[in-house]
């Protein structure tokens, strides 16, 4: 009895060859959608690309060199492109069509490679190296650079961070280098006289002097960014509409006060960040005023104060000081106050005597070297971060 039911299970089957044949196709139909389709949609819509602060991001600075350098090391070796390649197959022979929707084929194949070079670009390495960076545990870890103690003094020298501030002003001595970088601002910063006279010949020479101040700093120099959180005296302050208190020694405080504000003054956390000047963008909006906020990826290399070591100051960032000390005492006084904010308010204010605009000028060159000296040191606590990115 047995037998005769297989015979008559196979006798059915061999008689639905059509049944059967569908049955494949639809199979068949199913795993090549599932496989072709987001190989088209991925083809037609490109995956969107990871960036910093979800959306492309506006650099105010971009170490590319360092960013690649820390790459190679990710990728035991240097690389400048990567090659993308896609598989064409040429298919004869077993047409089928389900629908006029999707056409499968079998039987012999061939296959083409496409291959083409791609450039990563400065921005897409930056995105490249933060992802790994994200990857690894504490390979990038968030600070508040307020939170010196708790965040930042126990650190790894060595450890990449990532922190956002408001405080990221240019210091003023790089004002002049940065009204410099295209030549036409020479020509803004002293307009010909129309009329002929002694007036253009000193206009001619004050270009050929703002001309060999930028000689001397160079088309790169390095400049180191401060930043110094508000202590919490100077946060009250703030909070309660007063003016914070100012380090100047008054002559009618005593000995013991002077000291203790010395002591104040050395104790304040200062931030040093040396940068490439040429790197810094040359959208001037995200300069002026310090920009707003920023994001900033960098690595700590230095945190003081460290073991066994009592130095005042505890670091001079002294590359930077060397590369503008001298040609900012040979600066034309008129390249430093058209270039310095609180002089040029001061010549062209209402009323202004001959007398007090020179004044402010000259003042200018003791602002310029005060800046230098003063936001190229950290007294006592605080670290030097290599910035790698710093953007919006």
């Amino acid at each position: 009895m047995s037998t005769n039911k297989a015979k008559a299970a196979v006798q059915g089957v061999a008689g639905q060859p059509g049944r059967w044949k569908v049955l494949e196709l639809a199979a068949i139909a199913a795993i090549a959608v599932f496989w072709l389709i987001p190989s088209v949609r991925s083809a037609g819509e490109p995956e969107a690309p990871n960036f910093p602060a979800n959306g492309p991001a506006e650099f105010l600075y971009l170490d590319s060199d360092r960013v690649i350098a820390y790459l190679a090391q990710f990728n035991g070796g240097i690389f400048t492109s990567e090659q993308l390649t896609h598989k064409l197959t040429q298919a004869e022979n077993g047409k089928a069509s389900l629908g006029g929707v999707l056409e499968l084929t079998g039987g012999s194949s061939q296959e083409e490679m496409v291959a083409r070079q791609i450039t990563p670009t400065a921005a897409a390495n930056y995105i490249d190296l933060l992802a790994k960076l994200e990857d690894l545990r504490e390979g990038l870890k968030t600070i508040g650079l307020g939170r010196f103690d708790s965040d930042v003094h126990g650190l790894t020298e060595g450890q990449f961070v990532v922190f956002r501030t408001h405080s990221l002003r240019p210091p003023v001595y790089l004002n002049s280098y940065l009204a410099l970088r295209q030549k036409k601002t020479i020509s803004t910063l002293f307009p010909m006289p129309l009329d002929g006279g002694p007036g253009r010949l000193e206009t001619r020479r004050d270009r050929a002097l703002a001309q060999e101040f930028r000689d001397q700093v160079g088309s790169s120099p390095r400049v180191a960014f401060a930043l110094r959180p508000s202590s919490r005296g100077e946060l009250a302050a703030k909070r309660a509409g007063r003016k914070p208190e100012t380090t100047s020694s008054s002559s009618r405080e005593g000995p013991a006060e002077r000291r203790r504000r010395k002591r104040e003054a050395e104790n304040r956390v200062q931030y040093l960040m040396p940068m490439d000047a040429h790197l810094l963008t040359q959208e001037r909006s995200l300069l002026k005023f310090g920009g707003g906020e920023f994001t900033v990826v960098g690595k700590i290399v230095r945190i003081f104060p460290g073991p066994g070591s009592d130095d005042l100051p505890a670091y001079v960032d002294s590359p930077t000081v060397e590369t503008w000390a001298q040609p900012l005492a040979k600066a034309p006084l008129k390249l430093l106050c058209r270039t310095d904010p609180e002089c040029t308010v001061k010549v062209r204010a209402e009323g202004v005597t001959g007398e007090e605009r020179e004044a402010a000028i000259r003042e200018s060159r003791r602002r310029a070297i005060g800046a230098l000296e003063e936001q190229t040191e950290i007294p006592k606590r605080g670290a030097v971060i290599l910035p790698i990115a710093i953007y919006k």
